[in-house]
C-alpha cells in the first residue's frame, strides 16, 4: 500500500512537471525568432542604432505575430550576420543607392520634401523613411509577405483588437477588398520626474497612454481634451495620423511617407477601433534632449513638422539649465486628480501589453 501511494505521488509529480514544461517552452517558443515562412505579417523600420531598445521592439513584435522584419541601418554598417533569421537587414549603402537613383524622389508627390533641404531635419527624415519603404515593398513582395506596416524603434504596434493579441488575428478579420488597415495611434505619458529615472527601459518605464481621439467620444474629447493638453501646442506632443498596414498583393502599392500607403484606384482603406500603435516619444527628459539633438539644421524651423519638436529643440539650444523642470511641468502626469479624471473619462488608458511581453524569455 505504501509502495503504491509514492508510485501515484511520482506520477502525478511527472504530470505536472511536465505540464509546466509544456506551458514554458511554448511561452518561450511564441516569441523565439523564426526563419520566416511565406505569407505572414512583417514590420519595416529605419534605426539608428542596435540598441536595447530595438532588442525589446523585436521581441514585443515576435510575441504578437510578426514574422518578418525589415531593418534599414542608420549609420550602423553592415552587420547582416548578427541578426536572426527573421530580419532582413539592408545596408546603408543599399538605401543610399535607392535614395539616389529612385524614380519616386522626383515624384510630384515627394519632390516638394526631395528637392527643398533634405539633408536635415523633418524632410530628410521623410524622405529616407518613404524610399526605404519601397524598398522594403519590393522585398516583402519577393518573400510573399501578405501585410507591411512600418513602425518605428519607438512605437509599438497594439492589436487590441485580437483577445490573444496576435496581430495577425486584427489583419485576418479584414475583408479580401480592404488594401490597408489604419491603427490610430497613442501616445505614452510618463509619471515620474526626472530625477527619479535614469535610462529607463523605454516600453516598461511607462504604462499610461493618450488615446487618439478617433477612440474616443466625440464629446468626451471635446470637455477633456484641454485638461490633457494642459500648456503645450496640441493634444498629442508627436504626431497624430496613426499608421497602416497595407496588403502587399494590392495593385499599384507604393510609400506615401512615413505613416501611409497608396494603391491604384486608390484602393478600400479602414480604420480599427481598438488596435492601435503606442508610441514613446517623450518618456523621459534625457531621452527628448536626444531626440532635440537629432537635428542639426542651422534653422531650427527646419528640425521638425511638429510644434512641440520646435519648442522644444528651442528650448534645448536656449536656456536648458532648468530643461528637467521645464520637461516636468509640460509632459510628465503629476496631478494624479487630473490623471485619474482622465482616465474615468476613457481619455487616458492604462496599458500594460509591452510590460508583460517584453523580457519573459
Amino acid at each position: 500500500m505504501y509502495q503504491v501511494r509514492r508510485k501515484g505521488v511520482s506520477h502525478n509529480r511527472l504530470i505536472a512537471l511536465t505540464f509546466v514544461i509544456v506551458v514554458v517552452a511554448t511561452v518561450v517558443l511564441s516569441s523565439a525568432p523564426r526563419r520566416p515562412s511565406r505569407g505572414g505579417v512583417a514590420v519595416a523600420s529605419t534605426c539608428a542604432s542596435s540598441s536595447r531598445q530595438l532588442t525589446d521592439w523585436l521581441e514585443y513584435h515576435r510575441a504578437i505575430g510578426v514574422t518578418r522584419f525589415y531593418i534599414f541601418e542608420e549609420g550602423m554598417g553592415t552587420t547582416a550576420g548578427r541578426w536572426s533569421p527573421d530580419v532582413y537587414v539592408f545596408s546603408r549603402k543599399t538605401a543610399d543607392e535607392n535614395q539616389k537613383n529612385s524614380p519616386s524622389r522626383f515624384a510630384k508627390w515627394l519632390a516638394p520634401y526631395a528637392s527643398g533641404n533634405s539633408t536635415c531635419g523633418a524632410n530628410a527624415l521623410f524622405v529616407r523613411q518613404t524610399l526605404n519603404l519601397e524598398l522594403a515593398i519590393a522585398r516583402a513582395k519577393k518573400d510573399g509577405i501578405e501585410w507591411l506596416l512600418h513602425v518605428d524603434v519607438d512605437e509599438l504596434v497594439y492589436p487590441a483588437g485580437s483577445s490573444t493579441l496576435d496581430l495577425r488575428d486584427v489583419l485576418a478579420r479584414q475583408s479580401p477588398h480592404i488594401d490597408r488597415v489604419v491603427f490610430p495611434n497613442y501616445e505614452a505619458v510618463p509619471e515620474r520626474p526626472s530625477y527619479e529615472l535614469n535610462e529607463p527601459n523605454t516600453f516598461k518605464s511607462v504604462t499610461l497612454f493618450k488615446r487618439n481621439h478617433l477612440h474616443i467620444d466625440t464629446a468626451t474629447y471635446a470637455r477633456f481634451a484641454q485638461s490633457a493638453r494642459r500648456d503645450n501646442p496640441n493634444f498629442f506632443l508627436a504626431y497624430a495620423n496613426g499608421k497602416s498596414a497595407c496588403r502587399v498583393s494590392s495593385p499599384g502599392l507604393r510609400p506615401n511617407g512615413a505613416h501611409r500607403f497608396k494603391t491604384k484606384g486608390g484602393g478600400k482603406e479602414v480604420t480599427t477601433s481598438e488596435s492601435a500603435i503606442l508610441h514613446y516619444p517623450f518618456v523621459s527628459a534625457a531621452r527628448a534632449r536626444e531626440r532635440a539633438h537629432r537635428c542639426d539644421c542651422t534653422d531650427v524651423k527646419e528640425c521638425s513638422m511638429l510644434a512641440f519638436d520646435l519648442v522644444l529643440a528651442n528650448k534645448v539650444r536656449g536656456e536648458a539649465a532648468d530643461f528637467e523642470s521645464w520637461f516636468d511641468e509640460r509632459v510628465v502626469e503629476n496631478n494624479s486628480t487630473r490623471r485619474e479624471a482622465l482616465l474615468k473619462a476613457g481619455v487616458y488608458a492604462r496599458i500594460h501589453a509591452p510590460t508583460l511581453l517584453i523580457g519573459r524569455t
